[in-house]
């Protein structure tokens, strides 16, 4: 038996096809906040007529949505500075 090589892990973001250039971290973070933006502006869309007790539900849907749209509109300003993942 002859022994494999397993290719090392791509770490996460990183881009594999040769053909697209590598975005930013800026990008990135853009990337994923416009694709959770879609998925809650698809769940506030199929959500059902009133409910009793699922107000809460919706509200966090609501509010998800207001902190992301914040986040990308932060991210967009010229100033961004991302903050630290250092703790003290």
């Amino acid at each position: 038996m002859s022994a494999q090589t397993i290719p090392p892990a791509n770490p996460i973001g990183a881009n594999t096809d040769s053909t697209q250039p590598t975005l930013s971290p800026i990008s990135q973070a853009e990337a994923a906040i416009t694709a959770a933006l879609r998925q809650i502006h698809t769940k506030i869309a199929e959500y059902p007529g009133p409910i009793a007790g699922c107000d809460a539900q919706f509200n966090h849907l609501l509010e998800s949505r207001r902190r992301l749209e914040r986040a990308r509109t932060e991210l967009g300003c010229s100033g961004f500075v991302p903050p630290s993942r250092h703790h003290a």
